[in-house]
């Protein structure tokens, strides 16, 4: 297994999509945590609910997660297929372009 120096430790860290990547979870957490303390009367606390309470609700909330993922691949593909359909005309007008500049074009 590599060892990894607290230099290289770092550096990670500071890669960008590392870096843009927990700037979002931080946000996203408090906003979580804002939202709970407005819904439920007290901050959350493992003690006050059972092992299948616990168990239950983050299961639930994976499903939830899953859910989300597999919506966000469907609309990821239809905007991949929205922009090849643009670099194809994209690329056919750039071969327009170059024919009407060479005084090949038709009119």
């Amino acid at each position: 297994m590599k060892t990894i120096s607290c230099d290289d430790a770092m550096m990670i860290d500071m890669h960008e999509p590392y870096r843009v990547s927990d700037e979002y979870r931080d946000e996203i957490s408090t906003r979580q945590r804002i939202k709970g303390a407005i819904k439920y009367p007290e901050l959350f606390d493992p003690d006050s609910h059972t092992d299948e309470e616990l168990s239950d609700h983050a299961m639930m909330e994976f499903h939830d997660g899953q859910e989300y993922v597999a919506g966000m691949r469907t609309r990821m593909r239809q905007l991949r297929g929205i922009i090849m359909e643009k670099d194809a005309e994209i690329a056919e007008l750039k071969l327009l372009l170059k024919s009407y500049m060479k005084g090949e074009a038709k009119t």
